[in-house]
């Protein structure tokens, strides 16, 4: 099960950030594919009964439960519209948490592939905090650029739009390896 979790992870990680950077590398999931095996997965889930498991078995499966559970967050932002992605490319004001955002999930991607992923949340959380600093300057930035004629309602709004959806991106990235990080250290218990 938890292999699963995270091989869906790296799909998603990499499909993310595919649309960050623009590429048609292959590396983008076929996202309606995707949302069956999650589904799968979460029924199968659902069926496991742990009466009689051991507290660190208890505490494996319910991360991986919120791993999941997030998983399926982060596929529906990869279903939204892509003008948001299209936009946070494209605009200078957000390009320093869309940087952020890639150099995170290069590094989350590099420690589950190494198996390193007792430690995987940290930088996704780490990064999370910090786009979250970035975040009402930037919000405040948008609305003076609109105030003073710098940018007109639609461009500030997509712009908005763009930054909300890069920090959901960032909160259930940091979610989703808070989770997988105590699934791996409840089986080590």
């Amino acid at each position: 099960m938890q292999e699963s979790v995270l091989i869906y992870c790296v799909a998603l990680l990499n499909h993310i950030k595919s649309i960050l950077t623009n590429t048609r590398d292959g590396k983008r999931a076929d996202l309606l594919r995707m949302q069956v095996a999650l589904d799968d997965t979460h029924e199968y889930l659902d069926k496991i009964e742990l009466k009689g498991s051991t507290d660190a078995n208890r505490e494996r499966m319910l991360a991986l439960l919120h791993a999941l559970d997030y998983l399926q967050r982060l596929h529906e932002r990869c279903e939204e519209d892509e003008d948001r992605d299209i936009t946070a490319r494209k605009t200078a004001d957000l390009s320093s948490i869309q940087q952020s955002l890639i150099s995170a999930i290069d590094d989350v991607l590099k420690k589950i592939m190494l198996a390193n992923r007792g430690d995987i949340a940290v930088r996704s959380r780490q990064v999370e905090l910090d786009i979250t600093e970035l975040v009402d300057p930037m919000r405040d930035n948008i609305a003076s650029s609109v105030a003073n004629g710098r940018l007109d309602v639609p461009a500030a709004t997509d712009c908005l739009e763009a930054m909300r959806w890069l920090d959901r991106v960032c909160h259930h990235i940091s979610r989703i390896s808070l989770h997988i990080q105590q699934a791996v250290l409840a089986s080590g218990k």
